[in-house]
């Protein structure tokens, strides 16, 4: 089963049969599920955008009756991979089970520590691999990742598990539970698509569950596995689906709205909250112009949406998004806002939060004295001093 959500909307996952992708009305980044390398290759363009990364663990040598440990960060350099597991990453030819660890073309084979004993029982040892990535010496992101794993054959005890998530963190999708034959080798991938079935590099960081126990524990179900494989690494601005274009039009309005209102003007400007590193949430918003909303972080835009405003009895701005407004992460901003007067700063606040604003005068963090903070502040009003007590406008 693949489970998905889309990089730009946060919702239940939904079932999908084995390959393809779950439908949307909207344009969104996909994630497919895909169970032949040659498939994988394919979707990613592997013949028209260079050769994808390989990682088979042959060259390692040495490899005797005891599995090689190796570091991290050995491929970092060559192939822009960190393979990091649980206790340590270990290689080996057959970990001591030949005819279920088949090698097929491979000679050499991978599992996480740490090493548990034959015998074992209760602790078992290693079966969690994360996978990251790295580009120029930074962060980065591929669109498609894949690894074959092989004697997955009890999914009831111990299901194995591929899982991507993006650079938020957010669960992107996963495919768990899938079964072979006795030492079969099984291969599973996942791809980032965009509308136009492109590959999209929104893969951060990538999980693999092998079984439960280290592979030579003769009690439950051992994994391990083999050819790595994944788009290279990119550690350049945040990949941005056409979904995210749009609104360039509004904000112009906007602006020229502003520039024409001057400052004369109980609520309208450009607002600010943040904290200069992932955080940084600015609305622009005038009363014929509408608002425009954007969330830019340390790898780009993360979310932007637009629309009209509306103003109701009691003073509450309605910002009216033509996109979805999803309030979750790294996305998503207030649909209902009360502007608040404190001598000639401006803020926008949700409703819940404008009575313990006006009772604390701020609270902890108001009134501040720089760009910085947790409430929409309007732009240059850090410099202003405050006078008096916080009031609603209602006007």
């Amino acid at each position: 089963m693949l489970s998905l959500l889309p990089l730009t909307l946060l919702a239940a996952p939904q079932a999908l049969p084995p390959e393809g992708a779950i439908p949307r009305a909207a344009p969104r980044v996909r994630l497919h599920l895909v169970e032949d390398p040659a498939r994988f290759a394919a979707l990613l363009g592997a013949t028209e955008r260079g050769d994808l990364r390989r990682v088979d663990f042959e060259e390692v040598q040495g490899i005797g009756a005891d599995p090689v440990l190796i570091r991290p960060e050995r491929y970092a350099e060559s192939d822009g991979l960190i393979l990091t597991g649980e206790g340590g990453q270990y290689v080996h030819t057959d970990f001591r089970f030949p005819h279920d660890y088949a090698a097929g073309d491979s000679r050499v084979q991978f599992a996480p520590g740490p090493i548990a004993p034959p015998q074992a029982r209760g602790w078992r040892g290693g079966c969690r691999t994360q996978a990251t990535f790295v580009h120029a010496g930074r962060p980065a992101r591929v669109a498609g990742f894949g690894a074959v794993f092989v004697d997955a054959d009890w999914p009831d005890r111990a299901p194995c598990r591929l899982a991507a998530y993006d650079q938020n963190g957010v669960l992107l999708g996963e495919t768990a539970g899938f079964s072979g034959a006795n030492g079969s080798r099984l291969f599973r991938g996942l791809v980032a698509l965009d509308e136009d079935h492109q590959p999209a590099a929104v893969i951060a960081r990538v999980e693999l569950v092998s079984g439960d126990e280290w592979p030579w524990v003769d009690v439950s179900e051992g994994v391990v596995l083999d050819d790595l494989v994944f788009s290279p690494p990119t550690s350049g601005q945040q990949w941005r689906p056409t979904w995210f274009a749009g609104g360039e039009e509004r904000e112009a309005r906007i602006d020229a709205e502003l520039a024409e209102l001057a400052g004369h003007h109980p609520w309208a400007g450009s607002y600010y909250q943040g904290d200069g590193t992932g955080v940084n949430v600015s609305l622009k918003l005038a009363p014929d112009g509408g608002f425009y909303f954007s969330w830019h972080g340390c790898l780009g835009e993360y979310d932007r949406n637009f629309g009209r405003i509306s103003i109701d009895e009691a003073g509450l701005i309605h910002l009216h998004c033509e996109r979805p407004n999803v309030r979750k992460g790294f996305q998503g901003i207030d649909e209902l806002l009360a502007p608040v007067r404190w001598g000639d700063r401006r803020y926008l606040l949700p409703p819940e939060k404008v009575v313990s604003f006006l009772a604390e005068e701020g609270g902890r963090w108001e009134p501040r004295d720089s760009i910085w903070g947790f409430d929409l502040l309007r732009l240059g009003d850090e410099d202003k001093a405050v006078a008096g007590a916080p009031e609603r406008i209602v006007e």
